[in-house]
């Protein structure tokens, strides 16, 4: 990360791709709601194949390819990662016309104007301590508060859940592989 005077602090491509796919670690709960949720992640790519970022932070999916198709999102608000599923991202799925998911996400997608329901908040990520990272890897989650009209929901503190994501990258220095090898 590096700070700016005239602007706020900036990430390297290489802080970006530092964790490119995530895990939900199985010696916890996985996450658990009304439905069933994916267990791995990957970076979504943009349209150069470059990471997909909203609010300068990556957006990971639960597919690898083929956008379009139903899939659950880890992405950052500004202050929080939220766990959503595309179903529930409800200005995207009623309005056709913003083109595909990367490019509702990258054009058309606001933390606090758009239309959506989160199912999950992660713990708050506060500039200038140990969370102000740039993937959601061993931060705490909660569920949300049900999704009122034209309401914001909050992270709902009494509703904690025990999942935890893993960054499943293996490298020498920045994340060893235990088990022989195995991520």
């Amino acid at each position: 990360r590096t700070e700016c005077e005239d602007q706020g602090p900036v990430y390297s491509s290489n802080e970006i791709n530092a964790c490119k796919s995530l895990v939900i670690d199985e010696r916890e709960e996985s996450f658990i709601s009304t439905r069933v949720w994916a267990t791995n992640f990957t970076i979504m790519k943009d349209d150069s194949n470059n990471a997909m970022l909203v609010y300068n932070h990556p957006v990971y999916s639960s597919v690898r390819e083929n956008y379009e198709q139903e899939q659950e999102l880890i992405m950052f608000l500004g202050k929080r990662w939220i766990i959503i599923s595309t179903n529930d991202l409800i200005d995207y799925t009623n309005k056709k016309h913003y083109g595909d998911l990367r490019r509702y996400l990258a054009k058309h997608f606001h933390g606090g104007w758009s239309d959506y329901q989160v199912a999950f908040f992660s713990e708050p990520v506060v500039t200038d301590t140990p969370n102000d990272a740039m993937t959601p890897v061993g931060l705490s989650w909660v569920l949300a508060s049900p999704k009122i009209s034209n309401e914001n929901q909050f992270a709902d503190a009494n509703s904690g859940v025990q999942s935890l994501l893993l960054c499943t990258n293996c490298h020498d220095k920045t994340n060893p592989c235990f088990y022989e090898g195995i991520c």
